[in-house]
Formats: C-alpha cells, sequence, structure tokens
C-alpha cells in the first residue's frame, strides 16, 4: 500500500519547482470563487483540468479522491435543492402535502439551480487544484515550497504528518472491512443503508488502531530527539527552469483576465 498520494510520472507539471506547484493550485482553486458566472466557472474549471491532464494522472488512479468529492457533491445538491429557497423563475413546482387551507409544494427556481451549478464548479475546481498538488508533489517538496512561504514549520510539520496518516486510515479501514467480510459479513448485497450502518461499526477499531499509531510516532519523533525549536535546514535544493516562468506567465494571465473580466462586470 502507497503512503502518499505521490505519483510518479514524467510530465511537464512534475519538473516544476514547488514553489510554482503550489502558486497553481492555490490560483485554481481560488479564481472560481470571485466569479458569479457559470460561464466562467466552466472555463476555470476546464483550465483547471488542463493543468492535470499535463500532469499525466490517470483517472483510475484518482479513485480515492472522487469517491469523498463526489459525497460532498451529492450531500450539496441534496441539501440546496431540496432545503434553500430562492426567488426567480420557477423551474419546477411539485405539490406534496395539503393540510386545510395550507399546500405544502416544491418549488426549483432558475437561481437556485444555477446557484447550485456554480457551487459544484466551484468544489470541483478546489478537487481538481488539490489533487493536481498532491499527486505531483511529494511530501518532502510539499514541505520546502511552504516553508518558502514562510508558513511555521509547526504547521508544516502537522500538514505533513496528515497527509501521511490519511492513506495510512484509508488502508486500516480496507484492512478492517476485508477483517469483516472473512468472519460473514456481507456488504455486496445489502441496501446502502445497512452497508453505511456496516462501514459505520468499522469506525470503532480505525479509531482504535490511529490512535495506538498517533502514540508510535509521538514515541518515535521523541526517541530521535526531535524538537520544534531551533533551526531548520534542508538538503533539498530547487531551481526555476523556464517551465516555471511559463507557469508563472499564464497564471498572472488568468489573474489579469479574471480582474479585467470583474471591472467591466461591475462597469
Amino acid at each position: 500500500m502507497s503512503y502518499t498520494f505521490y505519483i510518479k510520472r514524467d510530465s511537464f507539471f512534475h519538473k516544476l519547482s514547488p514553489i510554482s506547484k503550489i502558486l497553481t493550485s492555490v490560483v485554481l482553486a481560488t479564481l472560481p470563487w470571485f466569479f458569479a458566472n457559470i460561464s466562467w466557472s466552466l472555463v476555470l474549471f476546464l483550465v483547471t483540468l488542463c493543468f492535470l491532464a499535463s500532469a499525466k494522472v490517470s483517472w483510475s488512479s484518482l479513485r480515492a479522491f472522487w469517491q469523498v468529492f463526489m459525497i460532498i457533491i451529492i450531500i450539496l445538491t441534496l441539501t440546496w435543492l431540496i432545503f434553500f429557497r430562492m426567488p426567480g423563475p420557477v423551474l419546477i413546482r411539485i405539490p406534496l402535502i395539503e393540510i386545510g387551507k395550507t399546500e405544502i409544494e416544491y418549488v426549483l427556481t432558475y437561481t437556485q439551480l444555477r446557484t447550485w451549478a456554480i457551487m459544484v464548479l466551484r468544489i470541483l475546481s478546489i478537487a481538481m487544484a488539490t489533487i493536481l498538488l498532491l499527486t505531483t508533489t511529494t511530501q518532502r517538496e510539499l514541505i520546502y515550497g511552504l516553508r518558502q512561504f514562510k508558513v511555521p514549520y509547526t504547521l508544516c510539520l502537522i500538514i505533513a504528518l496528515t497527509l501521511r496518516f490519511i492513506p495510512l486510515a484509508f488502508g486500516d479501514l480496507e484492512t478492517i472491512l476485508a477483517a469483516q467480510k472473512c468472519r460473514g459479513l456481507k456488504l455486496a448485497r445489502v441496501n446502502i443503508f445497512k452497508r453505511i450502518a456496516h462501514v459505520a461499526r468499522a469506525f470503532v477499531p480505525l479509531v482504535a488502531i490511529s490512535l495506538s499509531r498517533v502514540e508510535t510516532m509521538s514515541n518515535a519523533l521523541d526517541a530521535r530527539g526531535f524538537r520544534l525549536s531551533g533551526k531548520r535546514v534542508t538538503y533539498l535544493r530547487v531551481r526555476k527552469t523556464y517551465r516555471d516562468y511559463i507557469v508563472y506567465f499564464t497564471l498572472a494571465s488568468l489573474v489579469a483576465l479574471a480582474v479585467i473580466v470583474k471591472l467591466l462586470h461591475w462597469g
């Protein structure tokens, strides 16, 4: 089992410096939030997909990422389209319950649907930008890049340990579910609610294993004399190449275009 999200490829984006990768992901994840327009949100999402395609990361290797973000999108869709009400032209009107003179109905407006589409595109842009960074950057490069942005070392250490812990937790969950299947647990031919209940029960041993691993990691750091104080050095040296400057120019053009479009919209 892999203990990192990094996928080794010989691609244009893999050869960039960590600073360029972090800056690209931040810009691609941030820009869609400045537009309340479906067209521009879609354009920025397609730009993010182009960057991801340049990393040569196969879709099959992104299965774990997609499962998490699809759950988020499904929850957002159910809550937004069912529980939120926004004024605007009515697209769907469905009578539900009539109590006396009061009629409860479901109403879906154009504004509500448009806002939902924009939110989904924003979340997908964040997902793609995050995947782009994690699959093309090793933990060592990521921490080096964050340190270049003057991020405190303590926070960098927390990020590194978290990124290492998440794949381990997924691996432990798969092991627990496999052990339950060996004991006769059936997950393939049950409804979705029973499956969720079975997975929820697996979180009890998962928490116990995670706490044990945290204690082991803490003891290992103490045994090696690790301290948060003191000057930190690194043997990693990264030089910028023409690829980095191409990316800087592309990002600057995107930001400038976004500012121009925003100013024209305000005008």
